[in-house]
């Protein structure tokens, strides 16, 4: 059997069985107002589809949700360096992929806006050129109905 290296710790950690399919997720959400004017991080932790704590930068610290999201809570408030990074979340993250994605997202929506303009007007536009060839095809077609029977093409009943 081997021995543990000199200077160096092993840990064994006994966990109860995990279910056969479980779901853990963590979410950063970004509240945007007035630009980067006023910005909210959001951190969520998520368990089976429940959520079980957060941390929000307007409040600063993460809150417990769930008996087990209190103790996580509880520990990760103790903790300087988790509360350093999660405060600077506003600037690191949000701030950050904001300028990112600017050119894509707010930029983009203004310069639709002529677009938008444009695609209903071609829009209508189809809509009366369709109107101009129904109207006449439609008259010509209840003028040969009157009174004569529609002559059906060959071959095709038959």
């Amino acid at each position: 059997m081997d021995k543990p290296h000199p200077g160096k710790t092993t840990f064994v950690i006994m966990v109860s069985p995990l279910p056969e399919r479980f779901l853990f997720q963590f979410k950063a959400e970004c509240q945007f107002t007035n630009g980067t004017e006023r910005v909210r991080y959001l951190g969520h932790c998520i368990y089976n589809q429940q959520q079980f704590v957060q941390f929000d930068s307007d409040v600063g610290v993460w809150v417990g949700e769930t008996e087990v999201g209190r103790r996580w809570a509880e520990h990760w408030n103790k903790d300087p360096a988790e509360m350093d990074y999660r405060r600077s979340g506003v600037d690191r993250f949000c701030r950050h992929n904001y300028r990112v994605d600017k050119p894509f997202t707010v930029d983009r929506r203004e310069a639709q806006s002529d677009s938008a303009r444009s695609k209903m007007l071609t829009g209508v536009g189809g809509f009366v050129l369709g109107l101009i060839f129904l109207v006449p095809g439609l008259l010509i077609y209840l003028k040969n109905k009157k009174g004569r029977p529609v002559p059906q093409p060959a071959g095709l009943l038959s």
